[in-house]
């Protein structure tokens, strides 16, 4: 009950937050058709980057639900991550997402982030036979042991950060879609199987 409580927290969160940014947007655009200028597309550039980190929260702490997410909006949201981050977000799918498969994939691109200090790159990728392959290469992978095995289920060995949360929450998403993550990586690249 806790968790679901928590993901219900979530969404109303984001839902609230998702009608002054969408405000936000709608008068910069008509203040860019009176007087377009840099200023202007720098705050209109920041709304679109906190729209897709908001949506990408929403899918990875959120509840799960039931239907799909289009391949357009998802890759709408890493678009947008994109823009306001330090990696770089792709995805080679063809099919619409199952929403409890979203959810593990924007969780572990949470994971991916928090390694990558100087940025670097992140794909997601179906795998024959089901599920994903997710890779995060960069001029330095942070792995982090404590973290990275929480993300596989075992309990934390030094206390978690609130930044750090989405690799506790990856176990029950990944045994929500009957999946178990393994993982291995190098100085520059950690490779994810789901």
């Amino acid at each position: 009950m806790q968790a679901d409580l928590t993901a219900l927290i979530t969404s109303r969160i984001s839902h609230d937050l998702f009608n002054p940014l969408g405000a936000i947007s709608n008068g910069v655009e008509l203040l860019g058709l009176v007087s377009p200028s840099p200023e202007l597309d720098l705050i209109s550039d920041s709304v679109k980057s906190a729209t897709a980190r908001l949506q990408m929260l929403r899918i990875a702490f959120g509840p799960a639900g039931s239907g799909e997410i289009s391949v357009r909006d998802w890759t709408g949201i890493l678009a947008g991550l994109a823009a306001g981050g330090r990696s770089k977000y792709t995805h080679a799918g063809t099919k619409p997402l199952p929403r409890n498969e979203a959810k593990v994939l924007a969780l572990l691109a949470l994971c991916c982030d928090s390694s990558l200090p100087y940025g670097g790159e992140v794909s997601f990728t179906p795998r024959t036979g089901g599920g994903w392959a997710v890779r995060a290469t960069g001029r330095e992978v942070r792995f982090n042991a404590n973290l990275w095995a929480c993300a596989t289920g075992l309990s934390p060995r030094e206390p978690i950060e609130p930044a750090q949360v989405q690799f506790l929450l990856v176990p029950t998403a990944t045994t929500a879609i009957g999946r178990t993550l393994m993982i291995t990586n190098t100085a520059t690249t950690l490779d994810l199987q789901v």
